[in-house]
């Protein structure tokens, strides 16, 4: 008898720290933010609707932030979110 294990998971292969301009404009979550999440946490599947938590698709992204512990305000480098992004 054979049995399978299929292990799947998200991963951070890089970190990418680029010099940014200076921010002069409100920035907007769904504008800003949620194009992030569709390029790098959406594209796969991984945390889309029916995917795994959170779910970081452009309708649910917000609520789920702000209703979950995954951010500080007090300290955002601390941040769970901030940590894997």
């Amino acid at each position: 008898m054979w049995i399978y294990l299929l292990l799947v998971s998200c991963y951070k292969d890089k970190t990418v720290i680029e010099e940014a301009a200076e921010v002069t404009r409100t920035v907007s979550f769904s504008k800003d933010i949620v194009p992030i999440f569709n390029k790098s946490c959406n594209t796969s599947g991984c945390h889309s609707s029916g995917g795994l938590k959170p779910d970081l698709s452009a309708s649910n992204a917000y609520n789920v932030l702000t209703s979950g512990s995954y951010y500080s305000k007090s300290k955002p480098s601390s941040s769970f979110l901030y940590q894997k992004c």
